[in-house]
């Protein structure tokens, strides 16, 4: 039985490539192999191949001949010609090598190239053309005076052996063509060997573009993009069932040009032919998808899952079609290092055309899409977890302060979008930060309501902060949400800084450790949709850290829309997962679609609402780690440090602390002690030094501020968070005031920072003061790292002062040493806000090192609460 089309016009040129193109089935496109197909038995080779020409041992002629003959006996079925037409294709096969390779044209338009299927249904040059004619023994001006008669031009030409043809002073236009009249199809395929054909080979032409009021260059949003597949599909089923083959390759070749309206940048479309199951056409990948079939082709890099079958899925969702999320290469970027995320949609066309006095149905699909992340060149996007006006438990009421940092040499202009959560209000607005200034909104709000998003004046509000930022090359956010507390004008609460777009989570799964609900403390837990595309699902699982009750609960699964904002407070008791030793901690994943998500947790002072910002970390993050260091494990005055430990994996972990300090009476001045972790079990241990001289014979002097270095006694120290809490009773002659403190996560070996580093959002006046620790890892020697560090100020756009270590020895730390320098911002007078630069000088250890700043409440010690706030260092 022969192959039999009902898509002849609308697949002419293409349902015959197929036979002889880049058609192979299924894997294909991802080897250079063919895998032969169910059913089929493997063709012989033809009697001459590309190889031998190569070798010198065959013809062109020979070739062209052997090829012509084999082809003109046709193909059994769909799939042979599939199987045939990626052999046609592959490099180094029996059709390929070299610079021998097949072109054929219908008549003198190309529907194979073997090399370049981009050059699918282009003309010929006529003067090309019209040499190719001569060496078939076909007179170009019999065929031009009557097209009708050109059939029987090429039939005679058929039982002919073709010739050579050679255009002088045409580079590449040369080669041997025969011709054949296909049996599958009655019309004339013109087949050429060693026609090095390209661009300049083809005949200028002009296309009927349509103009469409929706062009690719407006394809911003969900709503143009299904605006713009509409008008592409009717355009398309127009030209296919006008019943002029010519107009059918005019109308593909207007879709594929880079300068129309189809196709720009990024967005381009594609067909999929649903009678034929093969991808009658593709924009941007001609080469590697052009004439595959549908089943089994390419995989979403992140999730598996096949993509076709979803678009299928999604165009037969509704008549007016449907979108779909998936990972895919942006043909637009070479630079891209991975696959990116893509919203597609797919509509369903159908249709009939008349071939041989009868209708013939044509059914196919037309998509497109936009890729969710830079859609914009040069633009930086951030995303700030949460901002808020809002009451809480024992008459709280929090505001955030936004702390915005341009460190660039340019301006740089700045789109917000708010997402409410609480309160209504979501809306846009746009603001300019200077080069190297850094500006601080004391309710972050009330600084949106007068760029005029629509937050309402009063109530709570609460909600997420996107910000994209083009001009300057680096602009972060940082957060500091804040309470009144009984103390008189002072506040207590924690900072966060914005996610860099490009740090959000997607198939990770994070934990947020060291929580609990208790008589002391609350905890709640947050997650957010960081994308500005495409809705996604997230699970919320609590766990006890109790090993003997090692299943969690989910406690929240839900979808969140862009930049949707959800919290679960007391999420330990509300999933009946509080312990009062052990505590618990959560685990939280995406389940469903494509955007990158965020997470944190806060555990709360049930008696002055003071917040600890408690960090996501990845379980790939930790995966093989053999050391981490802790920043810093504090017992100075009225602070001490309440150290987590948290063991998620299911494995016994052992681990070794160890401390160094020059107090310590030791020959390597170290001390240590080592701690088992069952699998599931949570560690929370109050006044971790002193405990540790009791439990573990820690022998250390009071006083110390060092860095924690955690080492396996065996294995590795994967699906091991390891936290600190540095906290001081509000009042320590009245202990139901509760405490104040800040929290951080230690850093796996080899994630410390090697080059320059900044700490932003740094304040030095009546109502704060701000610190700076340096921690020398110890991670490659025993060498000191001697730093400069260079302050900003944020309001003049500055550099203020380089303070070095002639000024300042506290800028010399030991290996695994600890050095914090008070009121940093004090070395350059005048500074009231400002950020730092962190380097170290030439000729320095080769250890990473680690930094941080905490603005504490109070222009001095001993004002206000003297609460502190951790920022994290940045690169």
């Amino acid at each position: 039985m022969r192959i039999k089309s009902t898509t002849i016009l609308l697949g002419f040129s293409l349902v015959l490539a197929g036979a002889f193109s880049d058609a192979s089935h299924g894997l294909a496109q991802t080897q250079e192999d063919c895998p032969l197909p169910p059913g089929v038995t493997p063709p012989a080779n033809p009697s001459v191949t590309a190889q031998q020409v190569e070798d010198g041992s065959a013809s062109l002629m020979d070739f062209a001949l052997a090829v012509r003959d084999q082809f003109s006996q046709g193909t059994a079925s769909v799939e042979e010609a599939f199987y045939i037409g990626c052999l046609v294709r592959q490099e180094g096969g029996p059709y390929r090598s070299g610079s021998t390779y097949l072109v054929q044209l219908t008549p003198n338009r190309i529907f194979v190239h073997a090399k370049d299927m981009a050059l699918t249904g282009r003309m010929l040059n006529p003067l090309i053309y019209g040499a190719i004619l001569q060496a078939l023994g076909i007179n170009p001006a019999e065929v031009a005076a009557n097209p009708t008669a050109a059939l029987g031009l090429f039939t005679a030409a058929a039982a002919g052996n073709g010739g050579a043809f050679s255009i002088p002073n045409v580079p590449g236009a040369s080669g041997y063509a025969t011709v054949y009249i296909s049996t599958n199809f009655p019309v004339p395929i013109v087949t050429i060997a060693g026609f090095d054909l390209d661009e300049s080979h083809l005949a200028e032409e002009n296309f009927d573009h349509a103009n469409p009021p929706i062009t690719a260059r407006d394809v911003v949003d969900r709503e143009t993009l299904k605006a713009f597949v509409t008008q592409a599909g009717e355009f398309f089923l127009e030209h296919q069932t006008s019943g002029d083959l010519e107009d059918s390759s005019k109308a593909r070749i207007a879709l594929r040009d880079p300068n129309g309206p189809w196709r720009h940048g990024s967005v381009y479309l594609y067909v999929l032919d649903l009678v034929s199951n093969i991808i009658l056409f593709h924009a941007a990948f001609p080469n590697r998808f052009e004439l595959k079939p549908l089943i089994a082709t390419v995989q979403d890099t992140v999730t598996g899952e096949f993509i076709l079958p979803q678009v299928i899925e999604a165009a037969k969702s509704n008549p007016e079609g449907g979108f779909v999320e998936y990972y895919f290469d942006d043909p637009n970027d070479d630079t891209d290092r991975a696959d990116l995320p893509k919203v597609g949609y797919a509509r369903q066309f159908t249709g009939e055309l008349s071939f041989g006095g009868r209708p013939v149905p044509i059914n196919f699909i037309v998509g497109s899409g936009f890729y969710t992340r830079s859609l914009t060149p040069g633009t930086l996007t951030s995303f700030v977890p949460v901002v808020l006006s809002a009451g809480g438990k024992n008459n709280s009421h929090f505001t955030s302060e936004l702390t915005l940092t341009n460190r660039g040499s340019e301006s740089a202009l700045l789109n917000f979008t708010y997402t409410a959560e609480q309160g209504g209000g979501s809306g846009s607005a746009t603001d300019m930060l200077g080069p190297h200034q850094q500006m601080i909104a004391s309710n972050a709000i009330e600084y949106l309501r007068g760029l005029n998003v629509p937050i309402p004046e009063n109530g709570n509000r609460v909600g997420t902060l996107r910000m994209d930022v083009s001009g300057s090359s680096d602009v972060s956010a940082v957060v500091r949400t804040t309470t009144p507390t009984a103390v008189p004008e002072g506040r207590a609460g924690l900072a966060y800084p914005g996610v860099p777009e490009s740090e959000g989570f997607h198939d990770e799964i994070v934990y947020l450790c060291g929580l609990r609900d208790s008589q002391a403390d609350r905890s709640n837990v947050a997650v957010q949709n960081m994308g500005s595309e495409g809705s996604i699902t997230v699970r919320i699982t609590a766990f006890s850290g109790d090993p003997a009750d090692p299943n969690g609960k989910i406690v929240w699964e839900d979808t969140l829309g862009p930049g949707e904002f959800h919290q679960v407070n007391t999420v330990l008791a509300g999933a009946g997962k509080t312990d009062p030793i052990f505590g618990g901690y959560v685990r939280v994943e995406r389940v469903e679609g494509m955007a990158p998500f965020y997470a944190y947790g806060v555990v709360n002072d049930n008696a002055n609402s003071d917040g600890s910002f408690v960090f996501p970390v990845s379980a790939a993050s930790l995966a093989g780690a053999m050391s981490q260091t802790l920043p810093a494990l504090v017992e100075s005055g009225a602070f001490t440090t309440e150290l987590t430990l948290t063991n998620f994996s299911d494995q016994p972990k052992f681990v070794t602390f160890t401390v160094v300090d020059e107090k310590i009476e030791t020959e390597d001045n170290s001390a240590s002690f080592t701690v088992p972790v069952a699998p599931g079990e949570q560690h929370i241990i109050p006044n971790a030094i002193q405990t540790a001289r009791l439990l573990f014979q820690l022998e250390v002097p009071v006083g110390l501020v060092v860095p924690l270095i955690a080492t396996p006694v065996a294995g590795d120290l994967s699906g091991m968070v390891i936290g600190a809490r540095v906290v001081a009773q509000a009042d320590p002659e009245d202990l139901t005031k509760g405490q104040y403190g800040v929290f951080y996560t230690a850093v796996p070996q080899g994630m410390g920072f090697t080059g320059d580093a900044w700490v932003d959002g740094l304040q030095q006046n009546e109502e704060n003061r701000s610190n700076l620790a340096l921690i020398n890892t110890g991670e490659v020697d025993d060498q000191d790292i001697v730093f400069e560090i260079d302050i900003y100020d944020g309001e003049t756009a500055t550099l203020s002062k380089t303070v070095t270590m002639a000024e300042e020895d506290k800028l010399v730390v030991p290996a695994k040493g600890f050095k914090q320098i008070n009121q940093v911002l004090k070395h350059a007078p005048g500074t009231t806000q400002g950020y730092i630069r962190i380097r170290k000088t030439m000729g320095t250890s080769a250890n990473p090192y680690l930094a941080y700043g905490v603005v504490n409440d109070g222009g001095a010690p001993g004002e206000r609460t003297g609460d502190g706030a951790y920022i994290p260092a940045r690169e």
